[in-house]
């Protein structure tokens, strides 16, 4: 592996040099492009240059267009680093909300425990508790309908590399480990894709790892990968039938209507949420199907929502479906699509690739897809200085924007897209700034 503390001094790219590196990467990256949080998507969309480094447990950005901020390890300052503590949306503690579905599900194994950390992924939730000693630990997951809590665990004896104690009907994957052990990665062999070669890596905290919504429901093995340290070499394990526990079953707490399933949006919907080679869709049969557009002769999109949480399923006829689901959780110094704003949030989705002269294909037309958060917004309009404007109406608080070039404002910084928002009576409620990543 390269030394990334002493990589040649940073230059700026000639603009083909840059133009030719995205398009390659987009080429690049489209067969692995079925299911990557939105927040990854936006990274690939946005950055010149990609690394997945194992040893890190870190996705790799190019600096060049983000607002300079601290790295976690050995970097060098052209990249930033998405740690697993922001592609989950780590945080201490855990909402009382939250915490008390889990006490709720299991008043007495969780009478005196307190949480400890929060992640979240796909609109699968993990909390982690652990004993007034320190000593025991216990992982609950929730979905918007489900809770599931797992059996009383003690933390990992010294030398212990990982042991994993909490497997989930969902695909969440957590457990133990030794107290030097660095960086955690887990390896699903059915997956379609994960960040590396090695699986995706863990979020780690005081001797506990955990990986919400991470794997597929049919896992029958899983390959642990604990990085080397000074005093520990680098460890890889499998682990097979009866040494995986079996997924801890969920408690319905909180019933979800059954979505329909039998119009044409509905059964594509059901088709992209029950693809083997992804983790488990949490409450895959409420998801309510929304906005439907066709994009090109073979290429459609559908979006469903559940519970403040938005599917994106591009479907075509000559390969899988591709699904993406988005929380609205962003990363706060990676450039997003759509500007934070109160009324909607959303990500964009490749379609209308090109064959390329060395066989592979390629695109930068993408469509903006959207979950509408405030009941005032009845339409957007998005403004454009190079080509012609668009206007999409929200349908079932969704709204779909087809037909946008990637890098059509890559030219100018005064050359900037503005989504304006409309209430039912045509008033302007806000404008938005976009594309400005």
């Amino acid at each position: 592996m390269p030394d990334l503390t002493d990589l040649p001094p940073r230059r700026t790219l000639p603009a083909d040099v840059r133009a030719r590196a995205r398009r390659e990467l987009l080429d690049g990256i489209r067969p692995r492009e079925h299911r990557r949080p939105a927040r990854l998507a936006a990274v690939l969309a946005t950055a010149a240059a990609v690394l997945i480094l194992p040893a890190f447990g870190a996705l790799l950005v190019d600096a060049a267009d983000v607002t300079p901020t601290a790295t976690d390890g050995p970097v060098n300052d052209n990249f930033k680093v998405i740690t697993p503590e922001e592609r989950y949306a780590a945080r201490d503690g855990a909402p009382t909300e939250t915490a008390d579905r889990c006490r709720a599900a299991a008043p007495d194994q969780l009478r005196d425990a307190q949480p400890l950390l929060t992640a979240s992924d796909n609109g699968v939730t993990v909390i982690v508790f652990r004993s007034a000693d320190g000593e025991r630990v216990r992982f609950c997951e929730l979905s918007p309908a489900t809770v599931a809590v797992s059996a009383d665990t003690s933390r990992a004896s010294s030398g212990t590399a990982a042991t994993v104690t909490f497997r989930s009907a969902l695909g969440t994957i957590a457990g133990v480990t030794g107290a030097d052990v660095p960086h955690l990665f887990v390896r699903d062999p059915i997956m379609q894709t994960q960040m590396t070669d090695d699986g995706d890596p863990a979020l780690m905290r005081d001797g506990i790892f955990v990986l919400p919504n991470a794997v597929t429901a049919a896992a029958t093995e899983l390959q642990l990968t604990v990085t080397a340290t000074g005093s520990r070499d680098a460890q890889i394990s499998t682990l097979t039938g009866s040494e995986l526990p079996a997924p801890a079953p969920p408690t319905t707490d909180r019933p979800q209507p059954a979505a329909d399933r039998t119009s044409e949006a509905g059964k594509q919907l059901g088709r992209c949420f029950s693809d083997p080679k992804l983790p488990p869709v949490a409450d895959a049969g409420a998801w309510i199907p929304a906005a439907t557009l066709r994009l090109t002769d073979d290429e459609s999109v559908y979006l469903a929502r559940l519970d403040g949480l938005l599917a994106t399923c591009i479907v075509r006829s000559t390969e899988g479906p591709q699904l993406t689901i988005d929380d609205g959780h962003r990363i706060p110094w990676l450039p997003a699509y759509i500007a934070a704003n109160p009324y909607l949030f959303g990500d964009l989705a490749f379609y209308d690739f090109k064959k390329e002269s060395h066989g592979g294909s390629s695109s930068d037309t993408v469509v903006v897809t959207a979950l509408v958060t405030d009941s005032r917004v009845a339409s957007v309009a998005l403004s454009r200085p190079h080509r012609a404007p668009i206007t999409a109406y929200v349908q079932n608080q969704t709204v779909l924007l087809p037909g946008i070039g990637l890098n059509e404002n890559r030219d100018s910084s005064e050359d900037t897209s503005t989504l304006t928002l409309y209430d039912s009576n045509g008033r302007e409620l806000d404008r938005v700034p976009v594309g400005q990543s």
